[in-house]
Formats: C-alpha cells, structure tokens, sequence
C-alpha cells in the first residue's frame, strides 16, 4: 500500500487502499459534493466529515478554506456570475450541496 495515487485512482480508492478509510465508512465514495461556506468553522468541519466518507470535496468561498481535504472555490454565492463559473469548475454531477455559508 503505496503512498502516492496510482495513476486514475479515484481519491477515495487511495485512501481505502492506505487503510485510512473502511467500505462502511466510504458512504459518499464517488460522490462530488461543494460546501458553500467551506472556509467557516462549520463549513470546514461538514467539509472534513465528508471527505473522510469519501466525497471529492469542494469548498466555495469568499475566502480559501485552505484544506487539504477539499479543493478551494474562490467565490462570492451573491454573484450569479461567480456562482455559474464555480459550478462549471465543479463540472457535473453534483451530488451533494450543503449551504453553510452565513
């Protein structure tokens, strides 16, 4: 069990493989999921239990989350325009959308 990702393995499989995830806790295995508010304390915690279930995490924000878990959105939810350029670089499906921002 290798620590780097092989090559096409999904984020998920790398860390079922390292022994640091289990099938039971994989529940958003293979799931894209944007937290809105991902750089808040809450935002940032929802972020981190998904991840650990296997989501490919997005955090949106006004501000970086700065997470290791989570790729950042640098975005303002009150712009439309920045909220359509956010969802196109999450690209599709989306599957899962908590709103945490305050």
């Amino acid at each position: 069990a290798g620590r780097l990702r092989r090559a096409g393995e999904r984020h998920w499989e790398f860390w079922l493989r390292a022994g640091r995830m289990s099938a039971h806790t994989a529940r958003f295995a293979g799931q894209r999921a944007v937290v809105t508010g991902g750089a808040g304390a809450i935002g940032a915690e929802i972020c981190r239990r998904l991840a650990a279930e296997g989501a490919e995490v997005w955090a949106l924000d006004r501000r970086p989350a700065d997470l290791p878990i989570a790729r950042d959105l640098v975005a303002d939810v009150a712009s439309r325009q920045a909220v359509a350029e956010a969802a196109a670089a999450v690209g599709a499906p989306l599957h899962i959308l908590v709103n945490a921002h305050g």
